[in-house]
């Protein structure tokens, strides 16, 4: 059964390193649970359930995606995220006006993926299983629950405006629109997330009027505003959080076990509802391995590349015909990748 176990997880694509933002959140593990006296995943609920503006700040594939898919997936109830596309913004200068054009195109499209899973699926809350990125990891979630009742055709209404106008209408047509996502009881966030592809730490200029020009003008509006960023964007320049009220920094986990319960819980999610539910990780990988996979992390491996590596030496157990994960497939891993 083990061994068929494995080829299941390997099918599936359990340790996938880059899943899709909708998986994220339940992959996710809180690091509240992972690391002791840590408060990431409660400060940033409570922050941005008061309509604050913060900035999660973490090396690169340390984790913050998932935390806000997490903090903000479909199994949260009161928020109403906005994730702005990141890959418009790539090859200009992140400014408000295009910032404003990307949110204003954004409603509609959550409203159009509403409609297409109609009205019962919006009014409970529930989210469909996605998988946009590559079609093999177990979709979990896309959370347009928010958006129930009229409210997805009433935002669509309120919001169309013209490309042309200026940034000020546009600020106006923004304004009513997350009022109304606040009568309904629902805080509206917007969120920068992976702003690491695009706010390169060779243009300083483009990080700071970023984060003073864009955040700035979204103080003017009734959201909260959430920022995943690199450490090295702050650099010297420690004004560029003048208008963010909170910080979050994630921290490392410090110990196997930590790293263990993440690999646990992709396990235990691909296993479900399945002849192998119930499995846990001491089914998939001896502690030894989980140890190895700890000191790649340790030496500075993110975790993101942990997880990778996670799924090489997965791969390397099911073409050996092994039962189970050993250290041995790991540094096979390693070598390989």
């Amino acid at each position: 059964m083990t061994r068929e176990l494995l080829t299941r997880l390997a099918d599936r694509y359990t340790f996938d390193g880059s899943p899709s933002f909708a998986d994220l959140g339940a992959y996710h593990v809180p690091f509240d649970r992972l690391v002791a006296g840590a408060r990431v995943e409660r400060t940033i609920g409570a922050a941005v359930r008061r309509g604050e503006r913060l900035v999660i700040l973490a090396e690169s594939g340390s984790g913050k995606s998932s935390i806000i898919s997490h903090v903000l997936g479909p199994a949260v109830g009161g928020v109403a995220p906005i994730v702005v596309p990141v890959r418009p913004l790539e090859d200009g200068a992140v400014r408000p006006l295009v910032v404003a054009d990307e949110i204003l195109s954004t409603i509609p499209l959550y409203a159009s993926e509403v409609a297409t899973l109609g009205d019962t699926v919006a009014a409970s809350g529930a989210f469909r299983r996605v998988t946009r990125k590559h079609g093999f990891s177990s979709g979990v979630g896309l959370a347009l629950g928010w958006l129930r009742g009229d409210l997805a055709g009433e935002l669509s209404t309120q919001i169309e405006t013209e490309h042309a106008v200026s940034i000020a209408e546009k600020t106006a047509v923004l304004a009513q629109a997350f009022e109304q996502i606040q009568a309904t009881g629902l805080q509206p966030i917007v969120v920068f997330d992976d702003t690491d592809s695009w706010l390169a730490d060779r243009d300083a200029a483009r990080i700071t009027g970023f984060m003073r020009d864009t955040v700035k003008w979204l103080s003017q509006l009734p959201t909260s505003v959430v920022v995943a960023a690199h450490r090295r964007y702050l650099g010297s320049g420690q004004d560029r959080l003048e208008f963010l009220d909170t910080r979050v920094e994630v921290p490392s986990i410090g110990h196997p076990e930590g790293l263990g319960s993440i690999l646990a819980r992709r396990v235990q999610l691909n296993v479900q509802g399945t002849r192998a539910a119930g499995a846990g990780l001491a089914e998939v990988m001896t502690a030894d391995a989980v140890e190895g996979l700890f000191e790649a992390y340790a030496g500075g491996a993110s975790l993101r590349r942990v997880v990778q590596l996670a799924h090489m030496a997965l791969n390397e157990a099911v073409n050996a015909q092994a039962d189970v994960i050993t250290a041995d497939h790991i540094v096979a891993a390693q070598r390989s990748g």
